[in-house]
């Protein structure tokens, strides 16, 4: 998920302090950054390799934990539809030195951050770039930003000694919760080829009556920017140049429990308390705090584990969602009991 990362912070020498941060790890008892050092091995290096280790199990616990609970109130539709862009009749373009690619919009317009659900998703599951036979560039970076806000959300570089002329497949394998997503790429010595996004709309459409009247569900275009980066003027083009791409429109929980982290970051703070004292209790390290302090550290991670799961009950009370694109309508499930 990545999105809980910053919301709790470790204080120490070289920790890079995170705006928005809520709470402290050194605030809990039996935390503090010479005890994160004394558990540290030899592939986690120091403490910062073991403020990232509790950090990514933190993070994979309170996921499952949210979504088992959410399971049994709600039905979400996580694909409403998948779209391949290849197969269509392309033509040949000279270079330019200028940011370029495909964009796809999920939302209303081309200017607002308005999403249908805060459960929706993009997910590109993999992209094909084109080599020409004359490119004279040695590699491609590809950039996967917010189309709006243009943050970098992921990058793919490609070595063009290890294309082949034609079309070349990459896998991705990643979900983006942004409205509008742009793939680009610079254009500097490198010839291409462009499709018409036109011939997508049969694929694309879907006959979802929304309160402005509109029957799609989103487009898919090419995009331009006034630069040879995606921080100048982006504007969307009906020919998308060079990459195609294998889209899916769905929805999950991730992006409904990243825009309310807050509402969790108690639970997760208690959450990675209990994680370093596993750290703690399995430490390959033999020290004073992994041996003499071990007891403690079993004490203490239950005692944690009881608040974190105190503290994710009472944010799960208040998260409620209606029907929408996502959910379906009378969803929720009921259990029960057979009589004999």
């Amino acid at each position: 998920m990545g999105c809980f990362n910053g919301i709790v912070t470790l204080k120490g020498c070289s920790v890079t302090e995170t705006p928005g941060s809520i709470y402290s790890m050194n605030s809990l008892p039996g935390i503090s950054l010479n005890a994160f050092e004394s558990v540290a091995n030899t592939e986690q290096k120091n403490y910062l390799g073991v403020w990232n280790a509790i950090n990514e199990r933190a993070e994979a616990r309170i996921k499952n934990a949210i979504i088992s609970h959410l399971a049994t109130r709600y039905k979400i539709k996580r694909v409403q539809r998948t779209v391949d862009t290849s197969n269509i009749e392309q033509q040949a373009i000279a270079e330019e030195n200028i940011f370029k690619g495909i964009v796809i919009n999920n939302g209303y317009d081309w200017t607002h951050n308005y999403v249908k659900s805060p459960f929706q998703t993009i997910q590109i599951d993999r992209i094909r770039f084109y080599k020409d036979a004359t490119i004279a560039a040695s590699s491609v970076t590809i950039q996967f930003f917010n189309y709006l806000t243009k943050e970098v959300l992921a990058t793919k570089t490609l070595a063009v000694a290890d294309l082949v002329t034609g079309w070349n497949e990459i896998s991705i394998n990643q979900t983006f919760t942004c409205s509008i997503l742009g793939i680009g790429y610079n254009s500097f010595r490198i010839p291409s080829v462009e499709y018409d996004s036109n011939q997508l709309y049969s694929w694309w459409s879907e006959s979802i009556y929304d309160v402005f009247g509109w029957n799609r569900c989103g487009w898919i275009k090419g995009f331009e920017s006034s630069t040879s980066s995606k921080d100048g003027q982006l504007t969307w083009t009906e020919y998308i140049p060079n990459i195609q791409a294998v889209i899916t429109i769905g929805c999950a929980y991730d992006a409904a429990m990243c825009n309310n982290r807050q509402t969790f970051a108690e639970a997760f703070w208690y959450l990675l308390g209990s994680e370093f004292m596993t750290e703690i209790m399995y430490s390959e390290r033999m020290n004073f705090m992994t041996t003499v302090k071990r007891e403690q550290a079993i004490e203490l991670k239950a005692h944690y584990d009881i608040q974190y799961e105190e503290a994710l009950k009472n944010a799960l009370a208040g998260f409620l969602f209606q029907c929408d694109e996502c959910l379906e309508c009378n969803s929720l499930v009921q259990t029960f009991t057979q009589l004999p």
